[in-house]
């Protein structure tokens, strides 16, 4: 398993998504939008949180809460290719990811008072576009890298 390449997702793709279902869920909460600003929060805490666990299967609950040892290990230099367990945890968080955002979507659009048709399609749409788009800025960096000398 190559660690960088998990923790490059989780700060590239996890924690701006996790960062940005608490912040809706805090407005949604100072105006006084109970229901949906309690629902989005508990897929920011749970639903993201389960999903950076299965991510970092090896690491105990402990180690996980403590984080990172330092941002300087984010530096450090990336293989151009991924094994298959790393592929594998990464394309399983990102589909899981998508389905959370799919639920936020959801709530969200019963809580606007949507068309039932509309709340099918839109949570149809983000769980089916969500994991293509959260997948970029980690596609971004590996296309910057490439292969080259001291990238093997």
């Amino acid at each position: 398993m190559i660690e960088p390449y998990l923790r490059r997702f989780d700060w590239l793709v996890l924690k701006p998504v996790w960062l940005g279902l608490i912040g809706l869920a805090c407005a949604l909460l100072i105006r006084a939008h109970w229901l949906a600003g309690f629902a989005i929060l508990v897929l920011a805490l749970l639903g993201v949180g389960a999903i950076g666990a299965s991510l970092h299967r090896e690491r105990s609950l402990g180690g996980l809460s403590a984080g990172y040892p330092s941002r300087l290990r984010l530096a450090e230099r990336l293989t151009s290719a991924i094994d298959h367990e790393t592929s594998y945890r990464i394309a399983s968080a990102v589909m899981k990811l998508g389905l959370v955002l799919a639920a936020a979507a959801v709530v969200l659009a019963i809580h606007f008072t949507l068309r039932w048709y509309f709340v099918v399609l839109l949570g149809g749409l983000v769980a089916w576009l969500g994991p293509v788009l959260l997948m970029l800025p980690l596609a971004a960096l590996l296309r910057r890298i490439g292969p080259g000398p001291g990238n093997k």
